[in-house]
């Protein structure tokens, strides 16, 4: 009897055994499986590859923005403080420093889908640098300053036919970036200091103040449809495309208007040659 005990209670613990067996292996297969499925880290030569942008290094970032001199700020945002750059070859660039926050490989993704836009609007993206925590864009560089720096100086030469082609501008930009292939873009935070100013220099405007110089129905228009984008309900704001073509009908008004002071035809009236871009 005490024999056929022995050999239950073995028995047992040798199924046992076994079940753990079993359990300690599935499990461990479970794990394996999973990890398989989780998103790699993108390795720095895929993602230079995948971008298309240059992959600057943290030396050759403070370089660009203490070039023999101190750092210049041209800005700070919610997202982060911008500064001018100089790389070796001479050429002027805004470098943004992101705030910690973003981790590295969702940085990169996001820096490699907004690599791939062009458009005469829009600041173009020239490189980035990942260095740990610090993540910092390299973007063309807008000479002329930021929308909000004319608009509240006292001397403010922006002549009205000037003022309607940065609201198209800026309207141009934004039907794109919502129509964009890859997806919609939404910008979320436009305001005045995000619309950077051509190289056109502030000499060439005519007028110091537009002194009652406009054209009235064009102004209301523009007043009309600006009211209606800060509509408290979404279903009352126009979109995109509505306003991109109200802002291109009040441009090409506007020209007609000069064309008209200045006695031309349409062949005989340049276009405006400045643009103003958005910062993505």
């Amino acid at each position: 009897m005490a024999k056929v005990l022995i050999a239950v209670i073995v028995v047992l613990i040798i199924v046992i055994l076994i079940l753990i067996l079993v359990k300690y292996v599935s499990t461990k297969k479970r794990k394996e499986q999973i990890c398989i499925h989780l998103p790699t880290p993108i390795k720095a030569k895929e993602y230079n590859k995948c971008s298309g942008l240059y992959s600057f290094s943290k030396a050759e970032i403070d370089n660009a923005i203490s070039c023999n001199r101190k750092k210049k700020s041209l800005g700070k945002g919610s997202a982060g403080e911008v500064y001018e750059g100089i790389l070796p070859s001479g050429q002027l660039v805004a470098i943004k420093h992101i705030n910690r926050g973003h981790s590295p490989d969702s940085f990169k993704r996001e820096v490699a889908g907004l690599s791939r836009i062009r458009h005469p609007n829009l600041v173009s993206m020239l490189g980035c640098c990942i260095d740990g925590e610090e993540q910092y864009l390299v973007l063309e560089y807008c000479s002329a300053g930021n929308l909000a720096q004319h608009l509240l100086r006292k001397d403010s030469g922006l002549t009205w036919d000037r003022r309607v082609k940065i609201l198209r501008d800026c309207a141009f930009a934004l039907r794109y970036l919502h129509h964009y292939m890859d997806g919609c873009i939404v910008h979320r935070d436009i305001k005045a200091k995000d619309v950077s100013m051509g190289k056109r220099p502030l000499e060439d405007f005519e007028d110091p103040r537009l002194k009652g110089k406009l054209n009235r129905a064009d102004f209301e228009a523009i007043l009309h449809i600006a009211v209606l984008c800060v509509a408290k309900s979404s279903t009352g704001r126009p979109t995109i495309d509505i306003v991109f073509d109200e802002m291109e009908r009040a441009w090409k008004s506007t020209l007609a208007d000069m064309r008209a002071k200045n006695g031309t035809n349409s062949a005989e009236t340049p276009t405006s040659t400045s643009m103003e871009v958005l910062s993505v």
